[in-house]
């Protein structure tokens, strides 16, 4: 209902009510949703599952719609909603034998046939494959770099089997949750730091999010994100980032969006807008890991002079955090908080 909401909202800017009714019947939803978690039985699997894909789209929408933005960093956010996939993957885990057996077993077995062709030919399909590859072999850890390597591998493969074989997925975010899905605690953890070359294989996932159709929930992301990477890490490292930005560029020229089909963003002047786009806050470079999501405030977050009565969280306890000593699925494997853990009272 609460993403149902925000879709509606995108088709009419002027029903501001909306939004904020999705933000509530969010809040109530992982409230009531945590504790289910928390003990999770087989038979939930499945619900929590498709809960934790909701709740990641909506974190994107919410970011992308919000009519009382600040200036919270789309990298922030972006690592929000990998940490929440890589949580719930790690709860439902001991029952994939269960969801093999239902419905979803066509996601599961979705993989294209034309991956491994596309695998095997990615350096003559994309000349700057062997580029970014070598700015992966530039890192000095072992972890770090395997895992670079490992996620340009994929990021290339999906954007080639995205825009070839699109037929071969049931929908068309089917790549782009894949890939947040299967990425390691360490990528989250450059990303956190704002290390280039993340940041770089992160321009090459935005990309992969602007192949049409581009899903609702994520219209206008990869342009912010492209401006957001550039802003942070400079002319320095402009060469790597020409073709992402290119290919955004290209993918939403090609779309004959309205501006109020694509939230925060106008297709007509992509390419003077995408030049121009800077956000106001500092890069979180210099933030541990803990302190670089806790010191950003949710894109549901108003001050208060802005005169949302949903803002200013301080003395008022959020819904979104559980009232139980159970650990939160949000937080499998991290200290950092649920996506919407920094979100205002709905009470």
């Amino acid at each position: 209902m609460a993403l149902s909401a925000l879709h509606l909202y995108s088709k009419d800017r002027s029903r501001s009510e909306l939004f904020d009714r999705a933000c509530f019947l969010q809040g109530v939803a992982i409230q009531l949703v945590q504790p289910v978690i928390a003990n999770l039985r087989q038979e939930d699997s499945l619900a929590a599952l498709m809960f934790s894909s909701h709740t990641s789209a909506f974190g994107l929408a919410e970011y992308m719609l919000n009519p009382h933005h600040d200036d919270t960093d789309p990298i922030d956010k972006i690592v929000e909603c990998f940490q929440l996939s890589r949580g719930i993957k790690l709860v439902v885990s001991p029952h994939w034998p269960y969801l093999s057996q239902t419905w979803l077993n066509k996601l599961f077995n979705s993989e294209s046939s034309n991956e491994d062709r596309i695998r095997a030919s990615l350096a003559s399909e994309f000349p700057t494959y062997s580029v970014v590859r070598s700015l992966a072999f530039g890192q000095e850890d072992a972890d770090r770099r395997k895992c670079c390597l490992e996620t340009i591998e994929d990021i290339f493969t999906f954007i080639g089997a995205s825009s070839h074989h699109p037929q071969d997925y049931p929908t068309a975010a089917h790549l782009i949750d894949q890939w947040a899905v299967k990425l390691p605690v360490v990528f989250k953890d450059m990303l956190i730091e704002r290390k280039p070359i993340a940041l770089i294989i992160l321009a090459y996932w935005a990309v992969l999010t602007s192949i049409n159709p581009r899903p609702w929930h994520l219209r206008g992301l990869a342009e912010v994100l492209i401006a957001r990477i550039e802003d942070i890490i400079g002319d320095e490292w402009a060469e790597f980032l020409r073709w992402p930005r290119e290919k955004v560029i290209e993918n939403a020229r090609a779309v004959q969006d309205t501006p109020a089909q694509t939230p925060r963003f106008d297709d007509r002047n992509v390419d003077s807008r995408l030049h121009g786009m800077r956000l106001s806050r500092g890069s979180s470079l210099n933030h541990s890991s803990t302190e670089a999501q806790s010191a950003q405030l949710s894109p549901c977050t108003v001050a208060g002079e802005q005169g949302n009565s949903r803002a200013n969280t301080r003395n008022n306890p959020s819904p979104y955090l559980s009232a139980s000593e159970h650990l939160s699925p949000y937080n499998v494997g991290s200290n950092n908080h649920s996506p919407f853990s920094q979100s205002p009272s709905t009470g």
